[in-house]
């Protein structure tokens, strides 16, 4: 770190002494000004720096006029040209140049310049790799003085000021050769008032417009003696089009549109180049990337950062609020099993100079210190498209959110992620780990009501069938330990249809999975199955999907082998003609994916037939619900009991999935119900959880009830979008002696005209 930053202070010290000496030609210019203009006329002075321009500066010299007063010390110079090193082009033109210094001050080795103002300048600068066209200027003044050198003799020490320094209506232009890139800065104004070689602080302002769009304001102030610096800029609605060609050096850009706002202020010291500290924002509004093809990279409607503090020395990045707004990309794979991403970033890296032993070991004193506040992403929208399976895959995922508080790399984050996923289907993910520690995380997965139709490119190569219908919810936890998985999937399939014949004479698995689905369907047409996953994610023979799909293998196989236990459950009464009556669990405040499917049938009608009403109402069996309550609460509580470290609060996914697989004849739990309710009070499980829980268990059942309600509205009205005036959604008030008592259901009734 401190090679590099004293580095960095040569070529700081390099530029800073190149504008000394270009300042000071100036000023020689004007005291050889002055004293030819002691010996003649400014038409002299004039003649004599047309003629020796090239002796000068190294550039032919041209001007309209030039004049000189020696009583005021004034000299005015007007349309002034500097040519190129061919002499053939202008590198420099201005309109008016006005210098007014104090000449007696000279003899007390002051130099003293009240005004400079320059008016309608005008400057070309080009660049080929590393050399401007000024750079032979700078070698020339480069140049070693002999015989100064030579000279031992003491010199009294020259105090230098210059005030007043005024640039108006000016313009500049920048060329690179090699990118065939440019900027065009019009309207340029700087005002200083005062320039200072002593221990006091210059302040100056510096305020363009960019001919592309934009402009800049900015504001430094510095000490040339403490090399103590304090830089503002403001930059409005700059249009980033213009840095295209540089982007083209690290990634494969086609084009790139946006409005940018930046905000920024750097302090620091140019003794010390990398002990600055910088803040500020910024902001981009309708950005648009495309890689170089015409491919869609990324586009978004407003993106914003806050920067808080950002140290070099300390190695740290703090940043405030980060937000983006109506995002949209795609993720493009191909056959090979390349992306879109990868090929946009591939473009080869031109070779790194080698880090020295020195700078390594300084870069590693401090780890990167990175922050965010805030992140909260809004609205973003990714679509897919995969060639690699035999039938193209293509899928649109929607209106995610993710939000963050607190991100850091070496702490644990709490990340949050929703939308929606295909037609109608959700998708809320939390993530719980450190970017520094992937050893240690939680993932939380939850899934809702999934159409299985776009899926079938990756499903018939696997089992032979393509999929033609089916509704998908899924609820995974997954934690690791030390490397060790372990994870809990909760997969629940609605009316899971298969096409009759194959699709796939060679498929990569061989299960019997027509009879399968078949056996294993309820008589609702709903497949339930328990995946759980483990293993130690190190081990050369671990893969998620391929764990996941052996489980699921090994589960149609089981049923497939043993149909007689499986076949029961298909008699009953068909579900295709059940659809007035949607089942509940009375211990969930929503349907489940079966429910929803009956919902999107009942949908589908009410849309065919606009003019009928649709009545949905609750028939909850509230004796059975409270009792299921009461017995759930009581297995919560003995859960907690045998857990240390567990609260109601705190339970998660997989813990309340392990609570409601607690037998009612298990021992331990026997046991801790005595201990609550002694069997002379009450005998039996249901009856203790009862006599301990009755008054919970109704409040929660009262909630229960309202919560379906708002729930199934809801989707009928937002997801399904229908007239809210054509739906009334209600539930049988409770009645001790008349109250329902069989099993728990919504009863769908239509009416009309």
């Amino acid at each position: 770190m401190h090679i590099l930053e004293k580095e960095m202070n040569v070529k700081a010290k390099k530029y800073l002494k190149v504008a000394g000496i270009v300042l000071a030609s100036i000023v020689g210019l004007l005291i050889v000004a002055v004293i030819v203009l002691c010996l003649s006329a400014g038409h002299i002075a004039q003649n004599y720096l047309e003629k020796h321009g090239p002796e000068l500066v190294g550039r032919q010299l041209t001007m309209k006029k030039l004049d000189l007063s020696p009583l005021s010390g004034t000299v005015v110079i007007d349309s002034f040209s500097m040519k190129e090193a061919d002499g053939k082009r202008d590198f420099v033109t201005f309109d008016t140049l006005y210098v007014q210094l104090k000449l007696w001050d000279l003899l007390s080795h002051k130099v003293n310049v009240r005004h400079i103002h320059l008016d309608g300048a005008d400057v070309k600068v080009a660049q080929r790799d590393s050399v401007f066209n000024f750079t032979d200027i700078i070698e020339k003044f480069s140049k070693p003085d002999t015989a100064a050198d030579k000279d031992t003799t003491p010199s009294q020490k020259w105090e230098i000021g210059l005030y007043d320094i005024q640039l108006r209506h000016c313009s500049a232009h920048y060329k690179d050769l090699v990118l065939n890139t440019h900027f065009d800065m019009r309207d340029l104004n700087l005002g200083i008032p005062g320039v200072y070689f002593s221990n006091k602080l210059t302040d100056m302002g510096l305020n363009l417009n960019f001919e592309q769009g934009g402009s800049l304001k900015s504001k430094l102030k510095y000490d040339l003696e403490t090399s103590k610096f304090d830089i503002t800029a403001q930059v409005n609605h700059f249009t980033i089009s213009g840095i295209e060609p540089y982007m083209r050096m690290g990634v494969r850009v086609g084009s790139v549109n946006g409005d940018m706002n930046v905000y920024a202020h750097m302090t620091g010291d140019f003794n010390h180049i990398m002990n600055f500290n910088l803040e500020g924002n910024s902001s981009i509004d309708n950005l648009k990337v495309t890689d170089d093809k015409g491919r869609l990279v990324l586009t978004t409607r407003h993106t914003s950062a806050e920067l808080k503090k950002m140290s070099l020395a300390d190695n740290q990045i703090w940043l405030g609020k980060v937000v983006a707004e109506d995002a949209h990309s795609q993720l493009l794979l191909d056959k090979k099993g390349g992306n879109n991403f990868t090929y946009f970033s591939s473009v080869p890296q031109a070779p790194q100079k080698k880090t020295t032993a020195a700078q390594s070991d300084a870069a590693s004193k401090k780890p990167l210190d990175f922050r965010i506040s805030e992140l909260n992403f809004q609205n973003i929208n990714l679509k897919i498209h995969d060639d690699a399976p035999r039938l193209p895959f293509n899928y649109e995922v929607s209106g995610m959110n993710i939000k963050a508080n607190n991100v850091t790399l070496d702490k644990r984050n709490d990340v949050s992620v929703n939308g929606r996923m295909g037609g109608t289907g959700t998708f809320d993910m939390r993530w719980r780990g450190s970017v520094n520690d992937l050893t240690n995380q939680n993932i939380i997965l939850n899934l809702t009501n999934i159409d299985l139709k776009p899926f079938t490119s990756y499903f018939d190569p696997i089992f032979a069938y393509r999929i033609t219908g089916g509704n998908l919810s899924l609820v995974s936890q997954n934690v690791i330990t030390n490397n060790n998985l372990k994870g809990a999937n909760l997969l629940n399939i609605y009316d899971c249809e298969v096409e009759k014949d194959k699709t796939v004479q060679k498929p990569e698995y061989k299960v019997p999975l027509k009879m399968a689905l078949y056996i294993v369907k309820d008589k609702d047409d709903k497949i339930s199955i328990d995946l759980p996953v483990s293993g130690n994610v190190n081990s050369p023979e671990f893969s998620y999907k391929k764990i996941i799909v052996k489980t699921l293998l090994n589960f149609l196989v089981k049923v497939a082998e043993s149909p007689f236990r499986s076949l029961a459950k298909l008699f009953g009464h068909d579900a295709s003609a059940d659809v007035d009556k949607i089942k509940i669990d009375p211990t969930l405040g929503e349907l489940d994916v079966q429910g929803y499917d009956k919902l999107n049938k009942v949908a589908d009608m009410i849309k065919a037939k606009p003019q009928l009403t649709l009545s949905i109402h609750q028939e909850p069996n509230y004796t059975d619900a409270i009792s299921q309550l009461a017995v759930l609460e009581l297995k919560r509580d003995y859960y907690i009991h045998t857990h240390a470290g567990k609260t109601a609060a705190n339970l998660e996914p997989i813990d309340k999935d392990a609570i409601r697989q607690i037998a009612d004849g298990d021992d331990g739990l026997k046991q801790f119900a005595a201990t609550l309710v002694p069997d002379n009070e009450a005998s039996g499980l249901e009856q203790k959880a009862l006599a301990r829980y009755r008054t919970s268990a109704m409040m929660e059942a009262d909630q229960l009830i309202e919560k379906r309600t708002a729930a199934v509205r809801e989707y009928m009205v937002m997801t399904k979008g229908l007239n809210a005036q054509r739906i009334k959604v209600a539930t049988a008030p409770y009645n001790p002696s008349t109250h329902y008592s069989g099993d728990s259901f919504f009863k769908v009734d239509l009416s009309g005209e």
